[in-house]
């Protein structure tokens, strides 16, 4: 069964729409703003305002950004995939994306992402974890690094390495010659 915002692009448009004029509605009630202080900062009437929050369908672009500038607030527009071709759960709510992006620290750009998602990794590290992955290192066949024949036994995943440096290829042939001397 297909959600209901399949029936058409204006019910697709009024469910993103409301989901944004919710957004504004929380940051108003935080800042302790009414309708009319909204109004007045926009410099539209109070029945503009009434029109957006209670018939957001028709809100442009334009209108949306006014109204986040206003409130201190920014935003951004999401295209996504998420496997549901049929429309059967309609479109994520912005909170998710919101929470998501708290998440991950708030990167502004995607080398603050990539920072965040190796901080993130970082900081699931377990002292088990850690272990097993300086006892990997540690044993890791140097020679055959050496020839090209990389080991299985080492998840180039987001981990932090023994100095607690960022995982890179070089911080990890440092680390495998200072374990390779530790040993012999």
């Amino acid at each position: 069964m297909k959600h209901w915002t399949d029936r058409s692009v204006e019910d697709f448009q009024f469910r993103v729409a409301a989901d944004f004029v919710a957004q504004l509605e929380a940051k108003m009630e935080q800042l302790d703003m009414s309708q009319a202080d909204l109004a007045k900062a926009m410099e539209v009437t109070e029945g503009r305002i009434s029109q957006i929050i209670n018939s957001p369908g028709n809100l442009t672009l334009s209108v949306m950004v006014k109204c986040v500038r206003v409130l201190g607030m920014k935003m951004s527009l999401v295209a996504y995939e998420d496997e549901d071709r049929e429309n059967a759960h309609g479109p994520v709510d912005a909170e998710i994306f919101r929470h998501c992006w708290e998440r991950l620290g708030c990167p502004r750009d995607f080398w603050a992402l990539e920072e965040e998602s190796l901080a993130c990794a970082a900081s699931a590290m377990t002292p088990q974890r850690e272990e097993r992955v300086k006892v990997t290192i540690q044993s890791w066949d140097v020679a055959a690094h050496a020839e090209g024949d990389a080991s299985s036994e080492i998840n180039l995943g987001a981990v932090e390495l023994l100095g607690g440096r960022p995982l890179t290829a070089s911080n990890l042939e440092s680390d495998i010659e200072l374990a390779s001397e530790a040993a012999h």
